[in-house]
């Protein structure tokens, strides 16, 4: 188009300059020598203008012409790129619809006819493992890594992400020790580690990683809250079976104030310090989580902490009665550390209070035996028959 927009301004430019010299034709005179040679001044510049064109065209013609198998290659190129970029399209297609044979047979089939496999390939990978077809998984994971050695990431994230869908955790493991070397703090590189630990319960490695997962931002605050959760409470269970409770106490030394009042945390720390009979400790952590934060089952476990000497917890339990009177189970806190103490009388009131709010067999039950050690036989048989009668239906025997 250029082109001829071009020609056609020379040619009017040539008509102009024909008309303007009509009148006054001119001429042109060359001497070499001996030579000469005499023409028109329209005749000279027509035939100047004609031999620019005719060597302009020419130059275009030889440019065409060497540029001709660079413009073929590129070509072909862009129908083999066309080629992959399609069978990609295809083969998700199949793969959504479950024809997973089918994705496969496609994803391959372009991708040896392409020049841009990769994505193909790492497809492939994924159709053959939900067939069960393995073998071929890895090949095709070695020719998605062959056909674009620059994208090792993609290549190693993929294969990782396989290698947990078919629980292969050790060869994950080292396909993510790998990435780590070479593209740490990488998000789905996060994601997949943090799978990997869930899977094969490595908790201590999942707590130690929580900083940099909530430096990320690659997980959501409820996820995160989820795995610290999950994962204090795995090495508080296994601190307090194994007695090895330095890990421990490094891990709640590191939760912020906050944290150590919630029932998902001090729980599970109170219940391995008790495993290791350190019960004052105990006693300190539920008082502290419990006047920042209430909660019904951290003051049921205080209530029947062994303690040594239960008068001072009976004393703090009282002064949180004054704000929460009608409280069941602090209630029956108070009588189980009243009955520690031999404080019959007391333990007897606040178990008959706790049960005219909320009666449990555990009630009647701690009842009948504050009967039977004050000498109140009678009362402590009619106990027992409502504990005997709330046993049974809180179990499903009796309808």
């Amino acid at each position: 188009m250029k082109t001829l927009i071009t020609l056609f301004i020379a040619l009017i430019a040539t008509a102009v300059i024909a008309l303007a010299l009509l009148d006054e034709p001119g001429y042109v005179l060359f001497a070499y020598q001996d030579l000469s040679v005499e023409t028109s001044l329209i005749f000279f510049l027509l035939s100047a203008i004609l031999v620019i064109l005719l060597c302009y065209f020419a130059i275009r013609l030889l440019v065409g012409i060497t540029g001709l198998p660079s413009r073929l290659r590129q070509r072909r190129e862009q129908k083999q790129a066309v080629i992959c970029q399609q069978g990609l399209v295809d083969g998700l297609i199949e793969m959504l619809e479950g024809r997973w044979a089918r994705a496969e047979k496609v994803l391959v089939h372009t991708a040896r006819r392409g020049n841009q496999p990769l994505l193909n390939y790492l497809e492939a990978a994924r159709a053959a493992q939900y067939q069960g077809m393995f073998e071929r998984r890895d090949e095709y994971l070695k020719e998605a890594a062959k056909s674009q050695p620059e994208a090792f990431l993609p290549v190693a994230l993929t294969q990782a992400e396989l290698q947990l869908d078919h629980a292969e955790y050790d060869e994950a493991a080292q396909t993510l020790a790998e990435l780590e070397e070479k593209a740490a703090g990488h998000p789905q590189l996060l994601r997949l580690q943090a799978r990997l630990d869930r899977a094969t319960g490595n908790y201590e490695h999942m707590f130690k990683s929580l900083p940099q997962f909530r430096k990320s931002g690659v997980f959501a605050q409820d996820t995160l809250e989820e795995f610290a959760c999950e994962a204090f409470t795995s090495l508080a269970k296994e601190a307090g079976e194994s007695g090895e409770m330095a890990e421990m106490e490094g891990a709640w030394a590191k939760l912020p104030k906050s944290a150590r009042w919630d029932v998902a945390y001090a729980k599970p720390y109170v219940m391995a310090l008790l495993q290791q009979e350190q019960v004052d400790r105990a006693e300190s952590v539920l008082r502290d989580a419990l006047k920042n934060r209430w909660d019904t089952s951290l003051i049921r476990l205080y209530g029947r902490l062994p303690l040594s000497d239960s008068n001072a917890a009976l004393a703090t339990c009282e002064r949180w009665l004054r704000s929460r009177p009608d409280d069941p189970e602090l209630l029956l806190s108070l009588a189980f550390l009243a009955s520690r103490v031999s404080a019959w009388d007391k333990a007897r009131r606040y178990a008959q209070s706790a049960i005219k709010l909320t009666p449990t067999a555990e009630a009647y039950g701690l009842l009948t035996q504050i009967h039977e050690n004050s000498g109140a036989h009678e009362e402590a048989l009619a106990a027992g028959k409502e504990w005997h009668e709330l046993t049974l239906r809180e179990s499903g025997a009796v309808g």
